[in-house]
C-alpha cells in the first residue's frame, strides 16, 4: 500500500523557512541553515511509511488537533525569535551611532582642555571663556558617553532574550515535529492495518 501523507497536508515548520542562519550585526552565531523542506518532508515519509509497516503506533499518539497546536506555539515561539533578532540589529545600529557621537564630543573636550591650558597665561575675560567652553564639552561628553552606555546596556539584554527565544523555539519546533510523525505513524499503521484486514477478509483494528 502507498504510505500515507503526513497530517496537514505535510506542512511543516521548515516550508518558512525556520530559523535560517546567519550573523547578527554585532557577529553572533545564528542557528545553521535547515534542510530543505522536500527532503525533510521526504525522509520524514520515508520513516513514517516505514514504522507504519514495522510496529504499532505509540500507545498515546497525539491527535490532529494536538498537532495543530503544537504548531501554533513553534509559529508563535519563531515570531517571538525573529522579533527578538531584529530589535538587536535596530539596537546595534544605534549603539554604533551612540559612540560614535560619545568619541566625537570626548575629542572635543580634549580641544577645549588643551585651549583652557594655552590661554592660562591671557587676558582674565579670555581665560573664564575658555573654562566655560571647556566644561560645556565635557558635560556634552558625559552626556553623549551616557547614552551609549544605556544603549549598550540595552543591546545585551535584547542579545539575552534572544538566545532564550531562540532556544525556546528550537525545542517546540522539535516538539511538534515529533508529534506529527507520531501521529502520521499512527494513522499510516491503521491505514495498513485495514489494508491488510481487507485483503483477508478480516474487521480491522478499531
Amino acid at each position: 500500500p502507498a504510505p500515507a501523507e503526513t497530517p496537514m497536508g505535510g506542512a511543516s515548520l521548515y516550508d518558512t523557512d525556520y530559523m535560517g542562519g546567519g550573523m547578527t550585526p554585532l557577529g553572533r552565531s545564528l542557528p545553521a541553515p535547515t534542510p530543505s523542506a522536500a527532503d525533510m518532508n521526504h525522509d520524514r515519509s520515508h520513516s513514517i511509511s516505514s514504522a507504519a509497516q514495522q510496529q504499532p503506533p505509540p500507545v498515546n499518539s497525539p491527535t490532529a488537533k494536538e498537532v495543530e497546536a503544537l504548531k501554533k506555539e513553534a509559529l508563535k515561539a519563531e515570531k517571538s525569535f525573529r522579533t527578538s533578532e531584529d530589535l538587536v540589529r535596530t539596537l546595534s545600529r544605534e549603539v554604533e551611532s551612540l559612540e560614535s557621537a560619545a568619541k566625537r564630543a570626548e575629542e572635543e573636550a580634549k580641544k577645549h582642555e588643551s585651549t583652557s591650558q594655552k590661554k592660562k597665561g591671557s587676558f582674565v575675560s579670555g581665560k573664564k571663556k575658555a573654562k566655560k567652553e571647556y566644561e560645556k564639552a565635557v558635560e556634552i561628553a558625559a552626556a553623549e558617553r551616557k547614552k551609549a552606555d544605556d544603549a549598550r546596556e540595552q543591546l545585551i539584554a535584547a542579545q539575552n532574550e534572544t538566545t532564550a527565544a531562540r532556544k525556546e523555539a528550537e525545542q517546540l519546533r522539535q516538539q511538534y515535529e515529533q508529534a506529527e510523525i507520531e501521529a502520521a505513524t499512527a494513522a499510516s499503521y491503521m491505514s495498513v492495518q485495514a489494508e491488510n484486514a481487507k485483503s483477508h477478509g478480516q474487521p480491522a483494528l478499531a
